[in-house]
């Protein structure tokens, strides 16, 4: 098994924003149609820990059916050692075997994610 490992520069590379606008109307069309499940995020938070770390997981059904999930740690010390606050990654895996298929940089993911929705909404 291999796996795709995209850092923040390959992912802003191989996601233009005009192509994610187009992918995120499909994917809130296939979410309004039950093939795209998305379940709250579970936060964990302990007391005394300096960050946090969320975890959101999706699964896709169909001839591409697949599992993903973005977990992310939020560190407020972060930007005062020169680094982003959110730190993360966005893990694919097989809907029919559960293999890890990409790794891929959660900041990069998420940004130009949600400037994409917005689009769509616009």
């Amino acid at each position: 098994m291999s796996v795709l490992i995209l850092s923040q520069m390959e992912v802003e590379r191989l996601l233009p924003m005009a192509e994610c606008i187009g992918l995120m109307r499909d994917a809130l069309r296939r979410l309004a149609a039950g093939e795209l499940t998305q379940t709250l995020r579970m936060v964990i938070s302990p007391p005394g820990a300096k960050g946090l770390l969320g975890l959101m997981p999706a699964h896709q059904v169909g001839a591409r059916a697949a599992y993903g999930v973005k977990v992310i740690g939020v560190f407020p010390d972060n930007p005062a050692r020169g680094l982003d606050a959110h730190q993360g990654s966005v893990l694919l895996l097989s809907g029919e075997t559960g293999e890890l298929l990409a790794l891929m940089n959660a900041s990069a993911v998420t940004a130009i994610r949600t400037a994409a929705v917005s689009g769509v909404a616009t």
